[in-house]
């Protein structure tokens, strides 16, 4: 979440930090049309990625887990080391950005027990099967916020 809460405040600024510099800088009226631009060509497009998120997982149910056998939620994962991209950020801009781009585009629904990226629904055959070895019951989703 802080993720997306930084992410938001940095295209907040892009938003309405530079052109309100580029106005009080140049005391141009094309900037007001630049921000406007910037509005439908930043901010539009990251409100839509994040309102899809929040469906998304909305719409999840619950999964089984192929490798353990846990039941329940998927959460969240990224491949890497948040300290490796840290090192990479300090030392050298490149290989920081370029690190950062993979670990992110590497972003996977795993289980929360091991990390494991095999889930299948809970509801489909070999999740049964797999529940019914594991001798526990599928219950419906919970309800989300």
């Amino acid at each position: 979440m802080d993720l997306v809460r930084g992410t938001l405040l940095f295209f907040l600024f892009l938003l309405v930090g530079v052109p309100v510099l580029a106005i009080l800088l140049t005391g141009d009226r094309i900037a007001i049309i630049g921000m406007s631009v910037s509005f439908f060509v930043v901010a539009m497009p990251i409100g839509v990625v994040y309102f899809m998120r929040r469906v998304k997982k909305a719409m999840t149910a619950r999964l089984v887990c192929t490798t353990c056998g846990h039941y329940g939620e998927p959460v969240s994962l990224v491949k890497g080391d948040i300290g490796t991209e840290i090192v990479l950020w300090i030392l050298f801009l490149l290989p920081g950005l370029l690190y950062s781009m993979w670990r992110q585009s590497s972003r996977y629904d795993g289980c929360a027990k091991c990390g494991g990226a095999s889930l299948v629904p809970a509801d489909s055959p070999v999740g049964r099967k797999l529940l019914a070895d594991a001798g526990a019951q599928p219950q419906p989703p919970r309800p989300s916020r």
